[in-house]
């Protein structure tokens, strides 16, 4: 599919970056093929040669899909990192948290690292979603995190084994414990 329209009409529009924003999904400009010619060619992106209007739509919507259960997965690790921190039962194995966290103290830079890097990874693979890398790598990080939130299960898992058998202990004096009554 090509749209000709003359230059003049077309320069002023797609000179400004809203105009690039406006053009139909799956269509890119092209230049002309020899400099004064009376014609540019609004030509099929690539992602929409192989796929259709209705296949690329698709993968746009899938690639924002993954991209929700990214941020979700992402927060969800993120609060429970920082809820198991502040209860002092967390060692943090990731070494530039951990090198973050001996320097300046706060947990509110490792709020900031943590978001300021998902937002970046969401924002790059939402910019690309029509492409296949794009979905790629949403699925690989989607995956990733889905990975990290299973591992937190887990963990819960065993803490609360640990806590009922603590528990268990103190309540019957296994341990020695003082009791007030």
């Amino acid at each position: 599919m090509s749209v000709k329209l003359s230059p003049r009409a077309l320069s002023h529009r797609i000179s400004t970056g809203a105009a690039r924003r406006l053009l139909p999904a799956g269509l890119r400009v092209t230049s002309p093929a020899r400099p004064g010619a009376a014609v540019t060619l609004l030509r099929p992106t690539r992602a929409s040669r192989f796929l259709g209007p209705r296949a690329l739509r698709r993968r746009m919507h899938r690639v924002s899909l993954l991209l929700v259960v990214t941020v979700a997965c992402g927060v969800l690790d993120l609060g429970l990192t920082l809820g198991f921190m502040y209860s002092g039962g967390m060692y943090e194995d990731n070494p530039l948290v951990h090198w973050l966290l001996a320097s300046t103290g706060s947990g509110l830079s490792v709020v900031a690292l943590r978001l300021g890097t998902l937002a970046i990874a969401v924002g790059v693979l939402y910019a690309l979603r029509r492409q296949r890398r794009a979905e790629i790598g949403a699925w690989i990080v989607a995956l990733a995190l889905a990975c990290v939130v299973v591992r937190w299960v887990a963990y819960l898992d065993e803490a609360r084994e640990r806590q009922d058998a603590i528990h268990a202990a103190i309540a019957s004096n296994e341990l020695g414990f003082a009791r007030v009554r």
